[in-house]
């Protein structure tokens, strides 16, 4: 672990100003993504350019083509009605119009099945999806604020009191493996679970989200026993920013299991905002005495225009960071390579693409 988090810090620190960096093709991104040990993949983003918010999709072979579902904010998930047992890298939740604002809903990238998740009076925005069918996600409140809820297709929707502030972008340091919810004996590719068997709920939930009790975005942490129920929280603490830390996220989260290093730390990457100019930074957490802590923060961006969105991947033998950014005057969607400090542009259509999720066979 401390060699590989060395490397990347030492590369990290060898970049100076990104924007002097020769830009790859998304050819390039291809081949590189595969020959760094990366598999099948489905870039998924969302696509203002017809005046709505659509899902679009960048696979390994052709050009980008829209799934024609009208929503935005997409993240990966488990397949449903079999307790999470397996995750189906093409299914999909995501933000769609619905009463009061946004709801949830979920379908496939390949065009069927599209049905509501979550439809309730108010909005539900930003979900966050784990391979064990629990999704996290951010609901407007009664004061106009937004608090942080858990779902699952057994418990359904548990709201979460993580105090005064708006908590919203929620992503998942720690859920159960699906393994970890089946039966010792059951074989996890075939077995099909009854309804409350294998409720993801039913274990225990650590949460990374952004929080603004003091008044600026902050990043916070929350951990829920089981049956979605709060025993602790607070401020992620070990790194000095100034700034506004925002839109957290952490690897292979529609996975069975989360994307550690042996000691159990993992890479989180968050938007920051500093003198409002927003960058990607990166840096390491793990638990620590019943808390997270961060540590070795280092930028990945520093361009002349504004960088949102990260989407942060850990495969075999290579890391990628996927973002958006609208350095060449229009939100296109950015590829970085980030054991090389290789940037690649893989969208530049008129309007805005924004939002990327990396779905993968790993």
């Amino acid at each position: 672990m401390q060699s590989k988090q060395r490397i990347l810090s030492l590369l990290l620190l060898l970049c100076t100003t990104v924007a002097s960096i020769e830009m790859g093709t998304v050819e390039e991104f291809r081949t590189d993504y595969y020959d760094s040990g990366g598999y099948t993949m489905e870039l998924v983003y969302t696509d203002y350019s017809s005046g709505e918010a659509e899902l679009w999709l960048l696979d390994c072979w052709s050009e980008p083509e829209s799934l024609e579902i009208n929503g935005r904010f997409a993240s990966g998930m488990g397949e449903f009605g079999v307790g999470g047992c397996y995750v189906n890298p093409s299914f999909l939740v995501f933000e769609t119009p619905g009463r009061g604002g946004y709801d949830l809903a979920a379908g496939y990238t390949y065009g069927e099945k599209l049905f509501i998740i979550v439809d309730d009076p108010g909005e539900d925005l930003q979900p966050e999806i784990f391979g064990n069918g629990c999704m996290a996600f951010s609901r407007e409140n009664t004061e106009g604020g937004y608090d942080i809820a858990l779902w699952s297709a057994d418990s359904g929707v548990k709201v979460l009191d993580l105090g005064p502030g708006d908590q919203m972008w929620p992503t998942f340091f720690y859920a159960a493996s699906t393994e970890e919810l089946l039966p010792e004996w059951a074989d996890p590719y075939t077995y099909e679970s009854q309804p409350g068997e294998c409720d993801p709920l039913s274990e225990g939930v650590i949460l990374i989200y952004q929080d603004n009790p003091d008044g600026d975005y902050r990043l916070h942490y929350a951990f829920i026993a089981p049956g979605g129920v709060v025993d602790h929280y607070g401020e992620l603490t070990g790194i000095e920013f100034d700034g506004e830390m925002l839109c957290p996220d952490l690897p292979n989260r529609y996975y069975n299991k989360p994307d550690y290093y042996p000691d159990g730390s993992t890479l989180l990457a968050f938007q920051g905002l500093v003198d409002d100019n927003r960058d990607i930074y990166l840096a390491d957490v793990h638990m620590y005495d019943g808390k997270l802590v961060a540590e070795n923060l280092r930028q990945l961006t520093d361009w002349t225009g504004q960088e949102k969105f990260p989407d942060i991947y850990a495969g075999y033998g290579s890391t990628w960071c996927f973002f958006s950014s609208d350095r060449d005057g229009d939100y296109d969607i950015y590829a970085l390579w980030i054991e090389e400090m290789r940037f690649y542009q893989l969208t530049d259509e008129p309007g805005t693409q924004t939002a990327p999720l990396l779905m993968t066979t790993l």
